[in-house]
């Protein structure tokens, strides 16, 4: 793999940052071989700034390309990116989960799931098996929806996502600010965006959503990393199912990077969690921009 060259990388985004934006727009064009869109400055640096890392690194993966752009549109019609929509368990797949220190391995057939030498109908029944408690089975071998409880034969008895339980919408509110300006203040910047999307999920009552206790709120951290340890305790607890929905205020609360924005995606997809902007309905995310 071709090293990269990260301090010309960096001077040439500070080059990037100091330019006016008619400068900026003829950039775009230089990089991108296609008209500027109309962004503001601020926009426009950001998304230049990943360009330029994209052409150093090599960029991302054609199918991870097109899982953003469907989640893109999803995002800009909805507001909101859900689990991925489908999953189909051919017989003959395996499954593996380590539990306390020992592998499991479960064998997809043709009329259920083969598990220490027995036939079981559904992999929550062998999660319970396992771990002595109640699971969901699909979560608990790291599927991302909980209806893959029957393998698919021939493409014929595939599953389709159900709706999730409205009495299980455990609603998690994250928060971010990147300078530690303000935050002093009895009514800060983190405190307006928990208040916002408190309010959003309360407007969802009907639909079953909660908030969640547990505070996560990073305030004097940059979106350009994972770095943080609000983010890293969100992650923590998005692992161990204790999570239904993330809100947030601006998609950038989350993540500045498109690179973030796609692990995290994966993190959402495999346990089955949604993710909620709640003033982004109708416009393009900030992370599309970098």
């Amino acid at each position: 793999m071709t090293s990269v060259d990260t301090r010309a990388i960096e001077g040439e985004i500070d080059r990037i940052r100091s330019l006016g934006l008619e400068d900026l727009r003829r950039e775009w064009r230089r990089l991108n071989h296609s008209e500027p869109p109309r962004i503001s400055r601020d926009l426009l640096v950001l998304a230049l700034g990943y360009r330029l890392q994209e052409i150093a690194h090599g960029g991302l993966g054609k199918s991870t390309r097109r899982k953003l752009l469907t989640m893109a549109k999803a995002l800009q019609t909805t507001g909101r990116v859900g689990p991925a929509p489908s999953l189909s368990l051919k017989p003959g797949a395996r499954l593996v989960r380590e539990w306390r220190g020992r592998t499991h391995t479960v064998t997809v057939t043709e009329d259920g799931f083969e598990y220490a030498g027995e036939n079981c109908p559904s992999l929550t029944k062998i999660a319970k098996k396992i771990t002595g408690a109640h699971w969901s089975g699909p979560r608990f071998f790291g599927l991302p929806a909980a209806g893959a409880e029957r393998p698919s034969n021939g493409g014929r008895d595939g599953y389709k996502t159900p709706r999730r339980s409205a009495t299980k919408a455990r609603c998690a509110i994250y928060t971010r600010k990147s300078s530690e300006e303000g935050l002093e203040q009895a009514f800060n910047s983190l405190d307006a965006q928990r208040e916002a999307c408190a309010a959003f999920i309360l407007s969802q009552k009907h639909e079953g959503w909660t908030v969640l206790p547990g505070l996560y709120d990073d305030g004097g951290f940059s979106g350009g990393t994972m770095e943080r340890p609000a983010l890293k305790r969100l992650i923590a607890d998005i692992e161990a199912g204790q999570i239904d929905v993330i809100v947030v205020y601006k998609v950038d609360r989350l993540t500045r990077a498109l690179s973030d924005f796609a692990k995290l995606v994966e993190v959402f997809d495999r346990r089955g969690v949604s993710f909620v902007s709640i003033t982004q309905h109708s416009t393009p995310p900030p992370a599309w921009d970098g």
